[in-house]
């Protein structure tokens, strides 16, 4: 097809297609350039488009559906997920909703772009780094499975090591006590009969509650509240932690902050980047792929 192929976010479209039809594996290079040549001959991207038209302090959704929905109302399919689970004739008329909403955005805020003056930065800058950011995808960051195994495992060990200068403090124990104690007064209200002793409350605290945390912090050890998160409750986000750390404080408060702020990097480290590594992409180099 020679004409102007037109998507919503081309990112992610022409990053699965040119995998699945151009390239013979992970480590295929010339397919994908070659991929890259003939999908992004000629193009648009009505996603980019739209936020160049809409650029704004504002925070708007580039979304399609969101975008036309004055056009084609809300036609998402819940199974969208799997499209398997989707009658032919229902993903047909899915898809060319779909297609008519892209025209649709097209139409109304790429003449918009043009007159904000957009145009030569979409071309020049947008369009150009779009094509760049699929190479990156497709080419992949290369993971050694064996390190990351070995890093797993020192976090881990780190993990356990910050929950147990958390967990030996008698800081922390003297607020357990409390803790427990005020449970089991809202527990034992809500029974008619039973009474309940403190060894029936089984609950411990948990120093990766952010609220927990807060009223170990704040209300328990009396801290000041130097920041706040976006819905005004107190931080206890690592950045907030080491701040208290370098005030003048108990010994016993910075012992028990210090174990906290290494529990909030492993967990994080551990939680959101160490899956991702391990689900990475296996190439036919003996390395593995974490692609976009």
């Amino acid at each position: 097809y020679q004409g102007t192929l037109i998507f919503h976010n081309i990112a992610f479209d022409a990053y699965i297609l040119i995998y699945q039809l151009f390239m013979k594996d992970q480590l295929d290079t010339e397919g994908l350039l070659y991929g890259l040549e003939v999908m992004l001959k000629k193009w648009d991207d009505t996603k980019l488009i739209a936020y160049l038209a809409t650029n704004s302090c504002v925070r708007t959704s580039n979304k399609l559906k969101v975008l036309a929905q004055e056009y084609a109302g809300n036609y998402a399919l819940e199974e969208i997920e799997d499209v398997s689970n989707i009658p032919v004739h229902k993903l047909l008329e899915y898809n060319l909703v779909d297609c008519l909403a892209t025209w649709f955005v097209l139409t109304k805020y790429k003449p918009k772009m043009i007159q904000d003056n957009q145009e030569e930065i979409y071309e020049t800058i947008f369009k150009p780094a779009t094509k760049d950011i699929i190479q990156m995808q497709l080419t992949g960051l290369p993971i050694d499975l064996e390190k990351v195994a070995e890093a797993k495992a020192i976090l881990e060990k780190d993990k356990e090591e910050a929950l147990k200068q958390i967990r030996t403090s008698p800081l922390v124990h003297q607020y357990e006590n409390i803790f427990r104690q005020d449970l089991l007064k809202i527990r034992q209200a809500k029974l008619k009969r039973k009474q309940l002793v403190l060894d029936d409350i089984k609950d411990t605290f948990n120093p990766m509650s952010p609220s927990q945390v807060a009223d170990f912090l704040y209300t328990h050890l009396g801290l000041p509240v130097i920041a706040k998160t976006d819905k005004g409750n107190p931080a206890v986000n690592s950045e907030t932690l080491s701040t208290l750390i370098g005030m003048d404080i108990a010994p016993e408060a910075k012992s028990v902050l210090n174990g906290l702020l290494e529990l909030s990097k492993t967990e994080k480290i551990l939680s959101a980047f160490i899956p991702a590594f391990e689900k990475a992409i296996p190439g036919s180099n003996g390395w593995h792929y974490l692609c976009g």
